[in-house]
């Protein structure tokens, strides 16, 4: 046990630093846990812009009157390229444009809040039609069906908006936190590996009575503590931002599944990291180099479709990019699929590479010390 207690001690000279990415990112959930109380129904949280080509139709003109009173509304140009650079650039979420006969919609990835609108346009849709058809004429009918929804659908509707956001709440939850748990990780797997790269802590381990078999064991069994504590603690936060109930639901252990793939090539990258680094102040410029890129890259800071060409195709080398994926499936409801099974795959073997790559320069490092 004696290494594993040195290797739990080595930690604590970077306690600081680790406790700084964990608090904060507990800071920023605290936060929007309440800016998400504050901020009404998931319906005022959803932009929309309605464009209305049946001008004078009661129906066409009561529809469009309550999408904008149920959503956060604002006015685009009725073109399809204003409308693609409205989505594209999330100055907008969903863009109805009510025809005639039909109402088409626009939506760029985000089909979640595509369904919240939807669903708004179907019951509305029903209820005017049902009214039109027992009311007497001249009956305010688009009156009587915005009364309707406002009051009698409001508990039901509520809660199915409430489902949705809590998904997408959830989805950006773990995506960002891919950011701080590659760098906690990074830092403290490094941090414990590098005290016994010392040369004086080689020397004394190799003159004791541990076997290596030994050694090795009670050093995973430091790492393992290590990201099995930093796993629990923002698994343990999760369950506070989103409610206890949100364990009922089955997409919640999908997403904590997700994140274990995504762990795997990062505790790997770490140990690579670790094999590099020759000091704790080069650990932590590359623990800020490697993570801030990835995150860059991978669209968790910014939305990956806003980012240059060339980054989106170079994107596919960071274990974020395909964890993101994953995340995205979940959130779809498509995560048991062919796709989903393709990213768990490519996780699983970039950690075999990262893995490989620092075995191969520990053994190059090995063989020159003996030479």
């Amino acid at each position: 046990m004696t290494v594993f207690k040195t290797y739990l001690s080595a930690l604590r000279k970077k306690i600081l630093g680790i406790l700084l990415y964990v608090l904060i990112f507990t800071a920023i959930t605290i936060a929007q846990i309440g800016g998400s109380e504050e901020s009404g129904g998931a319906s005022r949280q959803v932009r929309i812009a309605v464009i209305n080509h049946d001008t004078g139709n009661e129906q066409s003109e009561g529809l469009a009157n309550f999408l904008k009173e149920s959503f956060r509304t604002t006015e685009i140009r009725d073109d399809e390229k204003a409308i693609n650079e409205s989505l594209i650039s999330m100055y907008v979420d969903y863009v109805a444009v009510i025809e005639k006969d039909r109402i088409k919609y626009y939506v760029h990835n985000n089909e979640a809040k595509a369904y919240i609108v939807n669903q708004s346009i179907e019951e509305y849709m029903s209820v005017y039609g049902l009214l039109d058809k027992y009311l007497e004429d001249g009956a305010d009918i688009s009156g009587k069906t915005a009364e309707i929804m406002n009051n009698n659908l409001t508990l039901g509707y509520s809660d199915a908006e409430s489902s949705v956001k809590k998904t997408e709440n959830m989805y950006a939850y773990f995506n960002y936190l891919s950011y701080v748990l590659m760098a906690v990780i990074i830092m403290a797997i490094s941090s414990g590996q590098m005290t016994f790269n010392k040369e004086n802590v080689k020397n004394r381990i190799s003159i004791s009575r541990m076997d290596a078999r030994k050694f090795n064991i009670n050093l995973l069994l430091g790492a393992s503590t290590v990201v099995a504590a930093t796993w629990l603690y923002f698994t343990g936060l999760m369950v506070f931002a989103f409610g206890a109930e949100m364990l009922k639901r089955e997409e919640t252990y999908l997403f904590i599944l997700s994140n274990f793939f995504y762990i795997l090539p990062t505790l790997a990258l770490a140990y690579l990291v670790s094999g590099v680094s020759k000091n704790q102040e080069m650990t932590a410029a590359l623990t800020n180099i490697i993570a801030l890129t990835f995150s860059f890259i991978s669209g968790v800071f910014v939305p990956r479709n806003l980012l240059p060409s060339f980054i989106q195709k170079i994107s596919v080398i960071s274990p974020m990019y395909w964890s993101e994926r994953l995340y995205s499936s979940v959130s779809g409801g498509t995560f048991y699929s062919i796709e989903s099974a393709g990213y768990i795959a490519i996780l699983v073997l970039m950690s075999v590479a990262f893995l490989m790559v620092a075995l191969l320069l520990r053994k190059n490092r090995a063989m020159k010390e003996v030479g």
